[in-house]
């Protein structure tokens, strides 16, 4: 009989809580997926940058 009142009060918490996370796991991988299609197309094939460091002299006198 206690065993299931137990059962009873722990069936919903149970269900709310998987879906509080599958939820998560689903948005995650949505988001996943759009940041792999973003990457995909603005990334330029040959894309080249050359950076070059400005060094200052020293002036001798």
């Amino acid at each position: 009989m206690r065993n299931r009142i137990i059962r009873q009060l722990f069936l919903p918490v149970a269900i709310i809580l998987w879906i509080i996370g599958w939820t998560m796991v689903w948005t995650g991988s949505r988001k996943d997926r759009e940041t792999k299609r973003t990457q995909t197309k603005a990334a330029p094939e040959d894309n080249l940058t050359i950076i070059v460091p400005i060094t200052s002299e020293e002036i001798e006198a």
